[in-house]
């Protein structure tokens, strides 16, 4: 819970490195949070937006999921979007890739940023900072 916090807090700090741990905690607990906004947006029965009447609902990914969702979902994502871009610009700089290639996450090729995300960092310092294990 540290890591997901620490990284809300740093939402806009797009310098430094960010361990493996730190960046998969954040993601961890971010999908555990989604989770539990839509179930009580389903219980409370707070879904009133329908995903599918929305101009290019075909790229909206829960739309697949879920037909309507709520105005919690639709203020959760934008909230944690900068955080979210952060922490893997930051994670980028561990392995001593630009932070500018957070932006494949929106393209087909994101398969290629989950194989950069999962690899190890650099053991010593580089151009991005000092190894954050340390």
């Amino acid at each position: 819970m540290k890591w997901f916090v620490k990284c809300i807090k740093n939402y806009v700090l797009f310098k430094g490195r960010a361990n493996r741990k730190e960046f998969w905690n954040f993601i961890l607990y971010w999908a555990i949070f989604y989770i539990i906004i839509i179930a009580i947006e389903r219980i409370i029965g707070l879904n009133f937006i329908n995903l599918r009447a929305l101009p290019f609902s075909e790229y909206i990914p829960i739309a697949n999921f879920y037909e309507d969702v709520g105005l919690l979902t639709f203020l959760y994502r934008p909230l944690t979007v900068l955080p979210s871009l952060a922490v893997i610009s930051r994670r980028l700089h561990d392995i001593n890739r630009s932070g500018w290639w957070c932006l494949m996450c929106v393209t087909p090729l994101i398969i290629i940023l989950i194989i950069f995300l999962c690899k190890k960092g650099d053991d010593s310092e580089n151009q991005y900072g000092t190894n954050p294990a340390h």
